[in-house]
Protein backbone atom coordinates (compact mmCIF):
# COMPACT_ATOMS: atom_id res chain seq x y z
CA UNK A 1 0.00 0.00 0.00
CA UNK A 2 1.84 2.70 -1.36
CA UNK A 3 0.72 5.81 0.36
CA UNK A 4 0.85 3.77 3.44
CA UNK A 5 4.38 3.06 3.13
CA UNK A 6 5.50 6.25 1.84
CA UNK A 7 3.44 8.09 4.51
CA UNK A 8 5.45 6.40 7.13
CA UNK A 9 8.78 7.03 5.76
CA UNK A 10 7.62 10.94 5.55
CA UNK A 11 7.09 11.17 9.06
CA UNK A 12 9.76 9.23 10.40
CA UNK A 13 12.46 10.98 8.63
CA UNK A 14 11.10 13.74 6.19
CA UNK A 15 13.94 13.17 3.77
CA UNK A 16 12.10 11.68 0.53
CA UNK A 17 10.27 13.06 -2.20
CA UNK A 18 11.98 15.08 -4.88
CA UNK A 19 11.16 18.49 -6.31
CA UNK A 20 13.21 19.67 -9.52
CA UNK A 21 16.44 21.44 -7.82
CA UNK A 22 15.92 24.70 -7.48
CA UNK A 23 18.14 26.91 -9.71
CA UNK A 24 20.76 28.11 -7.83
CA UNK A 25 21.43 32.28 -8.18
CA UNK A 26 24.60 33.77 -7.81
CA UNK A 27 24.72 34.92 -3.95
CA UNK A 28 24.57 38.65 -2.71
CA UNK A 29 27.88 40.23 -2.19
CA UNK A 30 28.27 39.38 1.62
CA UNK A 31 26.89 35.84 2.43
CA UNK A 32 26.34 34.87 6.09
CA UNK A 33 29.05 32.27 7.30
CA UNK A 34 27.73 28.93 8.46
CA UNK A 35 28.05 29.51 12.23
CA UNK A 36 26.09 32.46 11.22
CA UNK A 37 23.46 30.42 9.88
CA UNK A 38 23.56 28.16 12.79
CA UNK A 39 23.50 30.58 15.32
CA UNK A 40 20.48 32.75 13.48
CA UNK A 41 18.31 29.24 12.97
CA UNK A 42 18.82 28.60 16.89
CA UNK A 43 17.54 31.56 17.90
CA UNK A 44 14.48 31.08 15.88
CA UNK A 45 13.43 27.81 17.09
CA UNK A 46 13.92 28.48 20.47
CA UNK A 47 13.82 25.69 22.80
CA UNK A 48 10.70 23.11 23.13
CA UNK A 49 8.62 23.70 26.00
CA UNK A 50 8.45 20.12 27.54
CA UNK A 51 10.34 16.92 26.99
CA UNK A 52 7.43 15.29 25.01
CA UNK A 53 4.69 16.21 22.25
CA UNK A 54 1.75 15.18 20.62
CA UNK A 55 0.92 15.97 17.17
CA UNK A 56 -1.89 15.22 14.63
CA UNK A 57 -2.76 16.25 11.00
CA UNK A 58 -3.19 14.98 7.39
CA UNK A 59 -1.22 13.23 4.33
CA UNK A 60 -2.73 13.14 1.22
CA UNK A 61 -0.76 11.42 -1.73
CA UNK A 62 -2.58 11.77 -5.18
CA UNK A 63 -5.37 12.05 -4.07
CA UNK A 64 -5.93 10.02 -1.60
CA UNK A 65 -6.13 11.19 2.35
CA UNK A 66 -5.04 9.65 5.56
CA UNK A 67 -4.73 10.72 9.22
CA UNK A 68 -1.62 10.86 10.97
CA UNK A 69 -1.20 10.91 14.86
CA UNK A 70 2.12 11.05 16.75
CA UNK A 71 3.30 11.11 20.35
CA UNK A 72 6.85 11.47 21.31
CA UNK A 73 9.62 12.01 22.99
CA UNK A 74 13.00 13.78 23.81
CA UNK A 75 14.87 10.01 24.32
CA UNK A 76 13.60 8.51 21.12
CA UNK A 77 10.70 6.81 22.18
CA UNK A 78 7.51 7.03 19.78
CA UNK A 79 3.96 6.06 18.19
CA UNK A 80 2.80 7.15 15.30
CA UNK A 81 -0.32 5.66 13.64
CA UNK A 82 -1.65 6.28 10.14
CA UNK A 83 -5.23 5.84 9.34
CA UNK A 84 -6.57 5.38 6.01
CA UNK A 85 -10.22 4.94 4.61
CA UNK A 86 -10.00 1.13 5.41
CA UNK A 87 -6.74 -0.02 7.66
CA UNK A 88 -4.58 1.40 10.08
CA UNK A 89 -0.63 1.29 10.55
CA UNK A 90 1.48 2.32 13.21
CA UNK A 91 5.60 1.84 13.91
CA UNK A 92 7.10 3.35 17.20
CA UNK A 93 10.05 2.66 19.04
CA UNK A 94 10.22 1.94 22.85
CA UNK A 95 14.00 3.54 22.69
CA UNK A 96 15.45 0.21 22.71
CA UNK A 97 13.70 -1.42 19.65
CA UNK A 98 12.07 -0.12 16.63
CA UNK A 99 8.38 -1.67 15.69
CA UNK A 100 6.01 -1.68 12.97
CA UNK A 101 2.43 -2.73 13.24
CA UNK A 102 0.56 -3.56 9.76
CA UNK A 103 -2.99 -3.51 8.54
CA UNK A 104 -3.20 -7.06 8.90
CA UNK A 105 -1.42 -7.29 12.79
CA UNK A 106 2.49 -8.27 11.63
CA UNK A 107 4.61 -6.80 13.93
CA UNK A 108 8.24 -5.91 12.50
CA UNK A 109 10.79 -5.31 15.07
CA UNK A 110 14.88 -4.27 14.81
CA UNK A 111 17.10 -2.87 16.68
CA UNK A 112 17.66 1.48 16.08
CA UNK A 113 20.61 2.33 13.93
CA UNK A 114 20.12 5.56 16.19
CA UNK A 115 17.91 7.15 18.53
CA UNK A 116 15.79 10.16 16.51
CA UNK A 117 14.80 12.89 19.60
CA UNK A 118 12.05 14.31 19.93
CA UNK A 119 12.78 18.27 17.94
CA UNK A 120 13.98 16.42 15.09
CA UNK A 121 10.39 14.86 14.80
CA UNK A 122 8.51 17.68 15.02
CA UNK A 123 10.95 20.38 13.46
CA UNK A 124 12.58 17.73 11.45
CA UNK A 125 15.46 19.07 9.09
CA UNK A 126 15.39 22.15 10.90
CA UNK A 127 17.33 20.14 13.05
CA UNK A 128 19.78 19.44 11.33
CA UNK A 129 20.47 23.77 10.89
CA UNK A 130 22.06 23.30 14.21
CA UNK A 131 24.25 20.46 13.62
CA UNK A 132 26.05 22.35 9.95
CA UNK A 133 30.70 21.41 10.24
CA UNK A 134 32.68 23.48 9.26
CA UNK A 135 32.68 21.55 6.33
CA UNK A 136 29.11 22.79 4.98
CA UNK A 137 29.29 26.11 3.53
CA UNK A 138 26.80 28.54 2.01
CA UNK A 139 27.32 28.78 -1.95
CA UNK A 140 24.62 31.07 -3.18
CA UNK A 141 20.88 32.43 -2.58
CA UNK A 142 18.20 31.02 -4.76
CA UNK A 143 14.13 31.65 -4.57
CA UNK A 144 12.74 28.65 -2.78
CA UNK A 145 8.93 29.27 -1.81
CA UNK A 146 8.57 32.32 -3.53
CA UNK A 147 11.26 34.07 -1.11
CA UNK A 148 14.95 34.46 -0.71
CA UNK A 149 16.88 32.00 0.55
CA UNK A 150 20.49 30.71 1.15
CA UNK A 151 21.53 27.85 -0.06
CA UNK A 152 24.11 25.86 2.08
CA UNK A 153 26.05 22.53 0.75
CA UNK A 154 26.35 19.93 3.72
CA UNK A 155 26.52 16.20 4.47
CA UNK A 156 23.38 14.02 6.03
CA UNK A 157 25.43 11.43 6.75
CA UNK A 158 27.50 10.19 3.86
CA UNK A 159 25.44 11.70 1.75
CA UNK A 160 25.45 15.41 0.16
CA UNK A 161 22.14 17.68 1.17
CA UNK A 162 21.00 21.08 -0.09
CA UNK A 163 19.45 23.36 2.64
CA UNK A 164 17.84 26.64 1.87
CA UNK A 165 17.06 28.43 4.74
CA UNK A 166 15.27 31.30 4.53
CA UNK A 167 16.51 34.70 4.64
CA UNK A 168 13.39 36.25 6.66
CA UNK A 169 12.92 33.53 9.38
CA UNK A 170 16.33 32.23 9.64
CA UNK A 171 13.99 28.56 9.35
CA UNK A 172 14.17 26.02 6.78
CA UNK A 173 12.14 26.36 3.39
CA UNK A 174 13.39 22.98 2.13
CA UNK A 175 16.06 20.83 0.87
CA UNK A 176 17.29 18.78 -2.02
CA UNK A 177 19.11 15.32 -1.49
CA UNK A 178 20.08 12.46 -3.60
CA UNK A 179 16.53 10.90 -4.45
CA UNK A 180 14.22 13.57 -2.76
CA UNK A 181 13.63 16.63 -1.97
CA UNK A 182 10.74 18.70 0.38
CA UNK A 183 9.50 22.08 0.54
CA UNK A 184 8.40 23.58 3.80
CA UNK A 185 5.63 25.86 2.68
CA UNK A 186 3.92 27.13 5.82
CA UNK A 187 5.02 27.70 9.41
CA UNK A 188 2.84 27.68 12.57
CA UNK A 189 3.56 28.56 16.06
CA UNK A 190 2.11 26.44 18.62
CA UNK A 191 2.87 27.41 21.90
CA UNK A 192 5.66 29.93 20.65
CA UNK A 193 7.37 26.86 18.91
CA UNK A 194 7.89 27.17 14.81
CA UNK A 195 6.81 23.88 13.70
CA UNK A 196 6.61 23.12 9.69
CA UNK A 197 2.90 22.90 9.00
CA UNK A 198 2.76 22.52 5.65
CA UNK A 199 4.83 20.06 3.67
CA UNK A 200 5.11 18.80 0.48
CA UNK A 201 7.73 16.28 -0.92
CA UNK A 202 7.83 13.87 -3.73
CA UNK A 203 9.62 10.94 -4.80
CA UNK A 204 9.55 9.10 -8.25
CA UNK A 205 6.65 10.51 -9.34
CA UNK A 206 5.06 10.15 -5.74
CA UNK A 207 3.18 13.65 -4.78
CA UNK A 208 2.56 13.59 -0.82
CA UNK A 209 1.51 16.37 1.19
CA UNK A 210 1.47 16.59 4.99
CA UNK A 211 -0.45 19.26 7.26
CA UNK A 212 0.34 19.44 10.75
CA UNK A 213 -2.89 20.75 12.30
CA UNK A 214 -2.39 20.24 15.99
CA UNK A 215 0.47 20.61 18.41
CA UNK A 216 0.28 19.20 22.26
CA UNK A 217 3.37 19.74 24.31
CA UNK A 218 3.75 17.79 27.37
CA UNK A 219 1.70 14.44 26.35
CA UNK A 220 3.40 11.41 27.85
CA UNK A 221 4.63 8.70 25.52
CA UNK A 222 4.01 6.06 28.18
CA UNK A 223 3.00 2.62 26.89
CA UNK A 224 1.77 3.98 23.68
CA UNK A 225 5.76 3.13 22.56
CA UNK A 226 5.72 -0.18 23.28
CA UNK A 227 6.07 -2.78 21.10
CA UNK A 228 2.96 -4.45 19.93
CA UNK A 229 1.74 -8.43 20.20
CA UNK A 230 1.74 -9.93 16.74
CA UNK A 231 -2.04 -10.55 15.65
CA UNK A 232 -2.76 -14.72 15.21
CA UNK A 233 -5.63 -15.70 13.52
CA UNK A 234 -8.37 -18.01 15.39
CA UNK A 235 -8.01 -21.43 15.55
CA UNK A 236 -10.72 -23.57 15.76
CA UNK A 237 -11.51 -24.52 19.71
CA UNK A 238 -9.45 -26.52 21.54
CA UNK A 239 -6.12 -26.31 18.86
CA UNK A 240 -3.47 -24.86 17.96
CA UNK A 241 -2.82 -26.45 14.44
CA UNK A 242 -4.84 -27.11 11.30
CA UNK A 243 -3.98 -28.96 8.42
CA UNK A 244 -5.51 -29.22 4.82
CA UNK A 245 -4.37 -30.81 1.36
CA UNK A 246 -3.15 -28.25 -1.52
CA UNK A 247 -2.86 -28.69 -5.45
CA UNK A 248 0.64 -28.51 -7.15
CA UNK A 249 -0.01 -27.17 -10.28
CA UNK A 250 4.15 -26.39 -11.37
CA UNK A 251 5.23 -26.85 -8.35
CA UNK A 252 2.87 -23.94 -6.50
CA UNK A 253 1.07 -24.22 -3.89
CA UNK A 254 -2.88 -23.42 -4.20
CA UNK A 255 -5.27 -24.23 -1.54
CA UNK A 256 -9.70 -23.90 -1.27
CA UNK A 257 -9.91 -20.91 1.08
CA UNK A 258 -13.68 -19.03 1.85
CA UNK A 259 -13.86 -15.07 1.97
CA UNK A 260 -16.96 -13.83 4.01
CA UNK A 261 -17.98 -17.28 3.26
CA UNK A 262 -17.41 -17.88 -0.49
CA UNK A 263 -15.19 -19.91 -1.92
CA UNK A 264 -12.04 -18.87 -3.91
CA UNK A 265 -8.66 -20.61 -4.87
CA UNK A 266 -5.93 -19.15 -3.24
CA UNK A 267 -1.57 -19.36 -3.87
CA UNK A 268 0.27 -19.47 -1.07
CA UNK A 269 3.45 -17.33 -1.91
CA UNK A 270 6.39 -16.70 0.85
CA UNK A 271 7.81 -13.97 -2.35
CA UNK A 272 4.40 -11.31 -1.65
CA UNK A 273 5.51 -8.89 0.95
CA UNK A 274 1.88 -8.53 1.10
CA UNK A 275 -1.60 -10.40 0.23
CA UNK A 276 -3.58 -9.72 -3.40
CA UNK A 277 -7.22 -10.48 -4.90
CA UNK A 278 -8.04 -10.06 -8.21
CA UNK A 279 -9.65 -6.76 -8.84
CA UNK A 280 -12.70 -8.77 -10.58
CA UNK A 281 -12.81 -11.15 -8.17
CA UNK A 282 -12.96 -8.62 -5.07
CA UNK A 283 -15.62 -6.85 -6.98
CA UNK A 284 -17.52 -10.39 -7.60
CA UNK A 285 -17.29 -10.65 -3.58
CA UNK A 286 -18.55 -7.53 -3.10
CA UNK A 287 -15.49 -6.21 -0.99
CA UNK A 288 -15.63 -2.66 0.28
CA UNK A 289 -12.49 -1.01 -1.26
CA UNK A 290 -11.24 2.65 -0.98
CA UNK A 291 -7.99 4.39 -1.82
CA UNK A 292 -5.28 3.41 -4.19
CA UNK A 293 -2.67 0.09 -3.98
CA UNK A 294 0.28 -0.34 -6.14
CA UNK A 295 2.30 -3.66 -6.41
CA UNK A 296 5.48 -4.19 -7.97
CA UNK A 297 5.60 -7.56 -10.34
CA UNK A 298 6.53 -7.50 -13.46
CA UNK A 299 4.83 -4.71 -14.12
CA UNK A 300 3.52 -2.22 -11.83
CA UNK A 301 -0.53 -3.58 -10.79
CA UNK A 302 -2.10 -0.81 -9.85
CA UNK A 303 -6.20 -1.00 -8.15
CA UNK A 304 -7.51 -0.68 -4.13
CA UNK A 305 -7.23 -1.57 -1.00
CA UNK A 306 -10.39 -4.09 0.24
CA UNK A 307 -11.38 -5.22 3.17
CA UNK A 308 -12.71 -8.57 4.11
CA UNK A 309 -14.82 -9.55 7.07
CA UNK A 310 -13.58 -13.50 6.85
CA UNK A 311 -10.68 -15.24 5.50
CA UNK A 312 -10.88 -18.52 6.31
CA UNK A 313 -8.18 -20.86 5.43
CA UNK A 314 -8.56 -24.89 6.18
CA UNK A 315 -11.07 -23.79 9.43
CA UNK A 316 -8.25 -21.22 10.78
CA UNK A 317 -9.89 -17.59 10.30
CA UNK A 318 -8.29 -14.22 9.17
CA UNK A 319 -10.97 -11.54 10.95
CA UNK A 320 -11.23 -8.20 9.23
CA UNK A 321 -8.08 -9.02 6.73
CA UNK A 322 -7.23 -6.50 4.30
CA UNK A 323 -5.63 -7.35 0.72
CA UNK A 324 -4.56 -5.22 -2.48
CA UNK A 325 -7.45 -5.75 -5.19
CA UNK A 326 -5.53 -5.07 -8.06
CA UNK A 327 -5.63 -6.60 -12.07
CA UNK A 328 -3.26 -9.81 -11.23
CA UNK A 329 -2.69 -10.76 -14.88
CA UNK A 330 -1.34 -14.41 -13.97
CA UNK A 331 0.54 -16.40 -16.69
CA UNK A 332 -1.72 -18.07 -18.28
CA UNK A 333 -0.88 -21.39 -16.87
CA UNK A 334 -1.55 -20.41 -14.08
CA UNK A 335 -4.45 -18.23 -14.28
CA UNK A 336 -6.04 -21.60 -16.09
CA UNK A 337 -6.12 -23.26 -12.50
CA UNK A 338 -8.51 -20.21 -11.27
CA UNK A 339 -6.29 -18.68 -8.23
CA UNK A 340 -8.13 -15.14 -7.63
CA UNK A 341 -6.11 -14.01 -5.16
CA UNK A 342 -2.01 -14.58 -3.49
CA UNK A 343 -1.46 -15.28 0.39
CA UNK A 344 1.84 -13.48 1.37
CA UNK A 345 3.69 -12.24 4.28
CA UNK A 346 0.49 -11.52 6.41
CA UNK A 347 0.29 -15.35 7.00
CA UNK A 348 3.73 -16.46 7.11
CA UNK A 349 4.25 -13.57 9.82
CA UNK A 350 1.41 -14.59 11.88
CA UNK A 351 2.08 -18.07 12.02
CA UNK A 352 5.12 -21.09 11.30
CA UNK A 353 3.76 -22.55 7.95
CA UNK A 354 4.91 -26.28 7.14
CA UNK A 355 4.20 -27.72 3.44
CA UNK A 356 4.83 -31.55 3.09
CA UNK A 357 5.54 -31.87 -0.85
CA UNK A 358 5.02 -35.76 -0.03
CA UNK A 359 1.85 -35.38 0.92
CA UNK A 360 0.75 -32.10 -0.96
CA UNK A 361 -0.60 -31.07 2.61
CA UNK A 362 -0.10 -27.70 4.33
CA UNK A 363 0.37 -27.46 8.42
CA UNK A 364 -0.35 -23.93 9.50
CA UNK A 365 0.79 -24.35 13.33
CA UNK A 366 0.52 -21.21 16.08
CA UNK A 367 3.99 -20.07 17.03
CA UNK A 368 3.70 -19.73 20.41
CA UNK A 369 2.93 -23.62 20.53
CA UNK A 370 5.39 -24.82 18.13
CA UNK A 371 8.61 -26.67 18.72
CA UNK A 372 11.14 -28.72 16.79
CA UNK A 373 12.87 -31.87 17.49
CA UNK A 374 13.44 -33.27 14.22
CA UNK A 375 16.63 -34.38 12.00
CA UNK A 376 16.06 -31.09 9.68
CA UNK A 377 18.81 -28.69 8.71
CA UNK A 378 17.90 -24.95 9.98
CA UNK A 379 18.73 -22.36 8.14
CA UNK A 380 18.81 -18.41 9.43
CA UNK A 381 16.15 -16.66 7.57
CA UNK A 382 16.20 -12.70 6.92
CA UNK A 383 12.39 -11.38 6.80
CA UNK A 384 13.65 -7.66 6.86
CA UNK A 385 11.63 -6.89 3.66
CA UNK A 386 8.94 -8.67 4.69
CA UNK A 387 10.18 -11.91 1.70
CA UNK A 388 12.12 -14.62 3.23
CA UNK A 389 15.95 -14.77 2.18
CA UNK A 390 18.97 -17.16 2.70
CA UNK A 391 22.05 -17.48 1.81
CA UNK A 392 22.65 -20.76 -0.54
CA UNK A 393 26.06 -22.23 -2.13
CA UNK A 394 26.59 -22.30 -5.75
CA UNK A 395 28.99 -24.30 -7.89
CA UNK A 396 32.18 -24.89 -6.13
CA UNK A 397 32.18 -22.12 -3.47
CA UNK A 398 30.28 -19.27 -4.58
CA UNK A 399 27.51 -17.72 -2.38
CA UNK A 400 24.40 -16.03 -3.32
CA UNK A 401 21.48 -14.43 -0.97
CA UNK A 402 18.25 -15.55 -2.85
CA UNK A 403 14.37 -14.84 -2.09
CA UNK A 404 13.08 -18.23 -1.16
CA UNK A 405 9.81 -18.41 -3.42
CA UNK A 406 6.94 -20.61 -3.44
CA UNK A 407 5.30 -18.82 -5.63
CA UNK A 408 7.32 -19.57 -8.54
CA UNK A 409 6.73 -22.74 -10.21
CA UNK A 410 10.80 -22.86 -11.22
CA UNK A 411 13.54 -24.63 -9.67
CA UNK A 412 15.82 -20.99 -9.54
CA UNK A 413 15.46 -17.76 -11.04
CA UNK A 414 18.80 -15.69 -11.23
CA UNK A 415 19.40 -12.60 -12.15
CA UNK A 416 21.88 -11.57 -14.78
CA UNK A 417 24.29 -9.84 -12.52
CA UNK A 418 24.87 -12.75 -10.33
CA UNK A 419 24.83 -15.18 -14.07
CA UNK A 420 27.17 -12.92 -15.33
CA UNK A 421 29.74 -12.80 -12.85
CA UNK A 422 29.82 -16.50 -12.06
CA UNK A 423 30.05 -18.16 -15.83
CA UNK A 424 32.14 -21.11 -14.10
CA UNK A 425 28.47 -22.60 -12.11
CA UNK A 426 26.54 -23.12 -15.04
CA UNK A 427 27.31 -26.29 -17.48
CA UNK A 428 25.08 -25.06 -20.24
CA UNK A 429 24.53 -20.88 -20.40
CA UNK A 430 23.23 -18.72 -23.55
CA UNK A 431 24.19 -15.30 -23.64
CA UNK A 432 23.06 -12.58 -26.26
CA UNK A 433 25.50 -12.05 -28.94
CA UNK A 434 24.61 -8.68 -31.04
CA UNK A 435 22.88 -8.93 -33.81
CA UNK A 436 21.56 -6.58 -36.61
CA UNK A 437 18.94 -6.36 -37.00
CA UNK A 438 17.30 -8.07 -33.85
CA UNK A 439 13.86 -9.08 -34.80
CA UNK A 440 12.65 -9.74 -31.46
CA UNK A 441 13.35 -6.27 -29.85
CA UNK A 442 15.82 -4.66 -28.00
CA UNK A 443 19.01 -6.03 -27.88
CA UNK A 444 20.43 -7.85 -24.88
CA UNK A 445 23.92 -7.72 -25.06
CA UNK A 446 27.17 -8.05 -22.17
CA UNK A 447 28.49 -10.81 -19.91
CA UNK A 448 31.91 -12.29 -19.57
CA UNK A 449 34.41 -11.84 -23.13
CA UNK A 450 35.03 -16.09 -22.66
CA UNK A 451 31.19 -16.63 -22.45
CA UNK A 452 29.90 -17.34 -26.57
CA UNK A 453 26.91 -18.35 -27.67
CA UNK A 454 25.00 -19.04 -31.28
CA UNK A 455 22.29 -16.93 -32.81
CA UNK A 456 20.21 -19.86 -31.66
CA UNK A 457 20.13 -19.14 -28.32
CA UNK A 458 18.40 -15.31 -27.76
CA UNK A 459 16.03 -15.26 -24.68
CA UNK A 460 12.83 -16.08 -23.92
CA UNK A 461 9.59 -14.15 -23.15
CA UNK A 462 8.50 -15.87 -19.77
CA UNK A 463 5.36 -14.32 -17.84
CA UNK A 464 5.08 -13.11 -14.29
CA UNK A 465 2.42 -11.10 -12.31
CA UNK A 466 1.39 -8.07 -14.40
CA UNK A 467 3.78 -8.29 -17.30
CA UNK A 468 6.54 -10.20 -19.44
CA UNK A 469 10.18 -10.85 -18.50
CA UNK A 470 12.78 -11.39 -20.94
CA UNK A 471 15.28 -15.17 -19.93
CA UNK A 472 17.38 -17.00 -20.74
CA UNK A 473 17.73 -20.66 -19.64
CA UNK A 474 20.77 -22.57 -18.10
CA UNK A 475 21.84 -25.39 -15.21
CA UNK A 476 23.54 -24.98 -12.30
CA UNK A 477 25.83 -27.52 -11.92
CA UNK A 478 25.60 -27.73 -8.36
CA UNK A 479 23.59 -25.91 -5.50
CA UNK A 480 24.10 -26.83 -1.79
CA UNK A 481 20.66 -25.69 0.13
CA UNK A 482 19.47 -26.89 3.60
CA UNK A 483 22.03 -29.41 4.01
CA UNK A 484 21.41 -31.03 0.38
CA UNK A 485 23.49 -31.26 -2.67
CA UNK A 486 21.73 -30.66 -5.31
CA UNK A 487 23.39 -31.50 -9.32
CA UNK A 488 22.48 -29.80 -12.76
CA UNK A 489 19.65 -27.51 -11.62
CA UNK A 490 17.60 -25.55 -14.15
CA UNK A 491 17.39 -22.17 -14.02
CA UNK A 492 15.61 -19.17 -15.83
CA UNK A 493 18.20 -16.00 -15.98
CA UNK A 494 15.98 -13.06 -15.98
CA UNK A 495 17.80 -10.23 -18.41
CA UNK A 496 17.91 -6.60 -17.02
CA UNK A 497 15.97 -7.48 -14.30
CA UNK A 498 13.39 -4.25 -12.81
CA UNK A 499 10.85 -3.85 -10.87
CA UNK A 500 10.25 -6.62 -7.95
CA UNK A 501 12.71 -8.76 -9.63
CA UNK A 502 15.63 -6.38 -8.11
CA UNK A 503 19.26 -7.32 -8.10
CA UNK A 504 19.90 -5.19 -5.53
CA UNK A 505 17.61 -7.05 -3.18
CA UNK A 506 18.92 -10.35 -3.74
CA UNK A 507 20.64 -12.75 -6.26
CA UNK A 508 17.12 -14.61 -7.31
CA UNK A 509 14.79 -16.64 -6.33
CA UNK A 510 14.40 -20.48 -5.17
CA UNK A 511 11.46 -22.01 -6.65
CA UNK A 512 8.96 -24.12 -5.82
CA UNK A 513 10.33 -27.30 -7.89
CA UNK A 514 13.61 -26.75 -5.93
CA UNK A 515 11.49 -26.45 -2.54
CA UNK A 516 9.94 -30.16 -3.23
CA UNK A 517 13.40 -31.37 -3.71
CA UNK A 518 12.40 -31.77 0.47
CA UNK A 519 9.73 -33.96 1.83
CA UNK A 520 9.27 -30.91 4.69
CA UNK A 521 10.27 -27.36 4.64
CA UNK A 522 8.93 -25.38 7.84
CA UNK A 523 8.69 -21.62 7.17
CA UNK A 524 8.96 -19.96 11.12
CA UNK A 525 9.44 -16.36 10.72
CA UNK A 526 9.08 -15.88 14.71
CA UNK A 527 12.32 -17.60 15.14
CA UNK A 528 14.24 -16.13 11.96
CA UNK A 529 14.88 -19.75 10.49
CA UNK A 530 13.81 -22.14 7.72
CA UNK A 531 13.72 -26.06 8.48
CA UNK A 532 14.52 -28.51 5.57
CA UNK A 533 13.64 -31.91 6.19
CA UNK A 534 15.08 -34.30 3.38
Amino acid sequence: MPLCAVALTVLLSGLRMPFPLAAVQPGPPALPAVTQIVENARRALGRLPSASAHWSGSIVEDGDRAHFDIVADREGRYRQVVSFALATRSEGSDGGVNWQLDENGDVETQSPARRVPLSARLLRLNQHLLGLSDKSSVSGSAVINEKPAYVVRAKFGADPITLYVDGASSLLAGADFQDGSVRYKAYRRFHGVPVPAIIEERQAGFDVTTTVEEVDFGAPVGDAAVVPIQRVPQFPAGRQSVALPFDSPRGLIVVRAEINGRPIKILLDSASSGSLIDAEAARRLGLQTAGTARVEGAGMLVGSVARTDSLEVGGLIFRHFIMDAVPLRLPAAIAREGIEAVLGYDAFAALVVRVDYRKNQLSLISPGSFSYDGGGVSEELDVSQRVPKLTASVGDKDSGRFTVDTGSGENLVLFQPFFEAHPRDFTRQSQFQETEPNPLGPREIGGPADVRFTEAAQPENASGAGGELRVEQANVNVLRLGGAVLSDVPAQIIMRPEGAFNPLRSDGLVGGRTLASFRDVFFDYWRKRLIFEP
